[in-house]
């Protein structure tokens, strides 16, 4: 009977100590399984957080979806996570597939931007094309005149005046126009001893009294008619000598004159000149240049460069001889000089950025925008002409390339500090 006893409470304690097995074990699977909806639900979490969103315009706004942007009140966008920024290695190639050793100068700068955001930033390229310059300045300048001393008619011989031109003083007289004839005892034997010389043919003798003409001051031009008709005449004509006005008239018809009156003065038309006010850098381009009056008629033609340079202004004077206008003495006017046309691959020159005194621009790759180094020569107000670092047909921002150069930079900078942390 003990011996029953013993072995019922032996097989109670097995029996409760298996019933309690079995429930520790079904807790324990519970828990594993809260344990794992707990780790997924986490990296859920993570997985949303690590999603950041930030301005197109101003990258280092971060935030979240739906958010807008405290400074331009754009929607932000999702950052790309694979898109790290491509950067030019200190040894890369050119356009001309030459190594180029980075230096400080020399940009080695690339942004990597999306479709999208290029888009939203409203990025603009050009192609690189073969074309041509035209330099053109635009100066300032002044007429001035350049009086000449008037011309005096005197009489080399007493005698009487006999018909005179309907003049009167400041009247513009045409050179060789007619003024007044001129009667003249001793003029008239000269001529015919002029007339007689030309009959027998002698050149001493046509000479010399050709030589008595002049001293007696009968003009080249009556001369010329006395030999051409070979008749003596009553009076002897005197012309006008030069193109102008007249300045006085001191004669009337019948008036007598003696040896050494004045009979006129002949006041020459006024020269008129421009002086063009040159900056000094660009004395060289008017040298070679086509001259065009703006807004006025008229020619100039370059005459020659005063040397004396103004130090206030850093100016010099050109001097431009001015024809075949209405310009008067005193005017103002501007001066276009143009010059020769020069060939090569001409960009917009607004797509330059300059850094330490180097320019560069921002070239379109498959993934990014790389900055590349150029020389340039001529430009005219809105093209330059590029004469290394790019090829025709290259694709180079003209719109957008500050932000993208602010963009490669803070890709370099994040780039930097990221290569230094271990």
């Amino acid at each position: 009977m003990n011996k029953l006893l013993v072995i019922s409470l032996a097989l109670f304690g097995l029996s409760a100590c298996d019933g309690h097995d079995h429930s520790e074990h079904a807790h324990s699977k519970e828990e594993h399984m809260q344990m794992m909806k707990d780790k997924k639900s986490q990296e859920s979490e993570v997985k949303s957080e690590s999603q950041k969103y930030i301005c197109p315009m101003h990258p280092h706004i971060e935030g979240e979806k739906g958010d807008t942007c405290p400074i331009c009140n754009m929607y932000l966008t999702p950052q790309e996570t694979n898109s790290e920024p491509e950067m030019m290695h200190d040894n890369h190639q050119n356009h001309d597939g030459h190594s180029m050793n980075n230096s400080k100068a020399e940009p080695s700068l690339a942004a990597n931007l999306s479709k999208q955001r290029a888009q939203n930033v409203n990025i603009k390229t050009t192609d690189v094309l073969f074309g041509e310059i035209k330099q053109e300045y635009t100066a300032f300048a002044k007429v001035v005149s350049q009086s000449k001393a008037a011309v005096v008619i005197s009489m080399r011989d007493n005698g009487w005046v006999e018909e005179v031109a309907n003049f009167e003083e400041f009247d513009q007289v045409k050179k060789d126009g007619l003024l007044f004839e001129f009667y003249s005892p001793e003029i008239k034997s000269a001529q015919i001893d002029y007339i007689i010389s030309l009959q027998q043919s002698s050149k001493s003798q046509i000479e010399s009294a050709k030589v008595r003409l002049r001293n007696l001051g009968v003009q080249e031009k009556a001369i010329q008619e006395l030999t051409k008709d070979k008749k003596v005449t009553h009076t002897t004509k005197f012309y006008a000598p030069i193109s102008g006005y007249i300045k006085k008239i001191n004669i009337q018809q019948g008036q007598s004159l003696k040896q050494g009156e004045i009979a006129m003065l002949i006041q020459p038309t006024e020269e008129l000149w421009l002086n063009a006010f040159i900056y000094k850098d660009k004395i060289d381009l008017v040298k070679n240049s086509k001259l065009e009056l703006i807004r006025e008629q008229g020619k100039a033609q370059l005459q020659s460069i005063l040397p004396e340079l103004d130090q206030a202004t850093q100016n010099y004077i050109v001097r431009l001889k001015l024809t075949e206008t209405n310009l008067q003495n005193g005017d103002f006017l501007d001066v276009k000089f143009t010059s020769e046309p020069k060939q090569g691959l001409v960009i917009p020159k607004s797509s330059i950025l300059n850094d330490s005194g180097h320019q560069y621009v921002f070239v379109k790759n498959e993934k990014s925008f790389n900055a590349q180094m150029i020389k340039t020569a001529e430009y005219d107000n809105k093209n330059i002409i590029v004469t290394s670092g790019l090829k025709e047909n290259d694709k180079i921002v003209v719109n957008g390339q500050f932000l993208i150069d602010s963009e490669a930079k803070l890709q370099s900078s994040f780039g930097s500090m990221s290569g230094h942390q271990h």
